[in-house]
């Protein structure tokens, strides 16, 4: 008799969020483990429990790179936090106000969603910084002003997921960098599957039907884009920023897929 009541499809929704969110968080750091352990052998180094096991930055350089704590970095991280965490809500609310009240195509609906995943991340980013001050430790923002990346490279390198990216330029790129073409390309097809085992392989799991090879194909488009970007364009710094844009946001339903909107409550 409770079956459609509107407690009960709010507790549905909500299981539904946490499953989903809960699976990408466990699935990303079970598969950052033994990550962690081959970025720390490649520097000869070990770490403690709370790096391998629960710290969201993969590379042991930037564990290393950041901070350690004081008090005077309390309330930066405390303001970053409510800062990202209001504009969050008004993306999410926005986007959900779109999706209810007009019928959307599923391309329609992954284009929609880059703007709030993107505010979701650095909030999220900014909370777990936060949690992280305890230990002693000052973690790197995530992003680096991805908005402004001035290149498709720079975009990848240095500007976004920043506690993925370095760990895939210290392990796969710097041991290829003599050859760096195949560098390049190593790094995008190691992100493409870790994006399938860390979103498509919970999704999986949890009953749905996924989309495998689909995130590894934009991660490919991301490669080839990088390599084939035209010699002219590399001297106009405003073609190259629109580059990176359209090479980025033009296949990008190919990542925000169900599973990954389903893991970011999108």
């Amino acid at each position: 008799m409770f079956a459609g009541s509107p407690s009960m499809v709010a507790l549905h929704d909500f299981l539904g969020v946490a499953l989903g969110l809960g699976g990408f968080m466990v699935a990303y750091l079970l598969v950052g483990i033994p990550l962690k352990f081959a970025g720390s052998h490649r520097l000869g180094k070990s770490y403690g429990a709370v790096f391998y096991l629960s710290a969201p930055c993969y590379s042991p350089m930037t564990w290393d790179r950041s901070p350690g704590f004081s008090l005077e970095q309390i309330w930066p991280a405390v303001r970053s936090a409510l800062f990202w965490g209001a504009h969050c809500a008004v993306a999410y609310s926005i986007y959900w106000y779109v999706v209810k009240n007009f019928e959307l195509s599923p391309l329609q609906r992954s284009y929609l969603a880059l703007l709030p995943f993107y505010v979701f991340s650095e909030t999220f980013a900014a909370l777990l910084r936060l949690v992280f001050l305890p230990a002693g430790r000052v973690l790197c923002p995530v992003h680096a002003r991805p908005l402004m990346a001035p290149s498709l490279a720079k975009f990848w390198g240095r500007c976004w997921n920043r506690w993925v990216s370095d760990w895939l330029r210290h392990l796969i790129f710097a041991p290829l960098l003599r050859r760096p073409y195949w560098a390049a390309m190593a790094v995008f097809v190691v992100s493409g599957l870790w994006h399938e085992i860390v979103f498509e392989l919970p999704y999986y799991l949890a009953g749905h039907t996924p989309a495998f090879g689909s995130m590894t194909l934009f991660f490919l488009v991301q490669g080839l884009a990088l390599l084939i970007e035209p010699k002219f364009i590399r001297r106009q710094p405003l073609l190259r920023r629109l580059y990176a844009w359209v090479a980025v946001v033009g296949p990008s339903p190919l990542l925000f897929n169900d599973a990954f909107r389903w893991a970011f409550m999108l």
